[in-house]
């Protein structure tokens, strides 16, 4: 399915888009999408996480706040790329994905959302 997406077959975007778990899946990749952004954060900052001296601070808080500014990352990250394919259409005039693709975080990678999709 995914190879007839890329080269742009619109009944298989249409198959797609139409099966009854898109969003969630979609929900789903985007939350761990956020979950592996907090996760690489506190890897990264896993020296001055350990200087606070309180243990609750070093194991949930601190870890936690990473965590949840993961997933607004992942979250602006998601509406900034549907910002950015919705000005893409409007530039090149191209056929406009419908209402509910251009939400969807699985069809950023895909050059076929320029095709129609209704």
């Amino acid at each position: 399915m995914v190879r007839n997406m890329v080269v742009l077959n619109e009944t298989y975007f249409g198959a797609f888009l139409n099966s009854p778990n898109i969003k969630v899946i979609s929900n789903l990749i985007l939350l761990l999408t956020g979950v592996g952004y907090g996760a690489i954060s506190i890897a990264s900052n896993a020296s001055y996480i350990a200087n606070f001296d309180s243990p609750v601070l070093q194991n949930v808080l601190v870890p936690l706040i990473f965590i949840l500014f993961g997933l607004l990352s992942a979250f602006i990250t998601k509406i900034g790329l549907a910002l950015l394919l919705w000005a893409g259409q409007e530039g090149w005039a191209a056929k406009r994905c419908s209402r509910k693709s251009i939400w969807l975080p699985l069809l950023r990678c895909f050059p076929g959302c320029w095709v129609s999709h209704t």
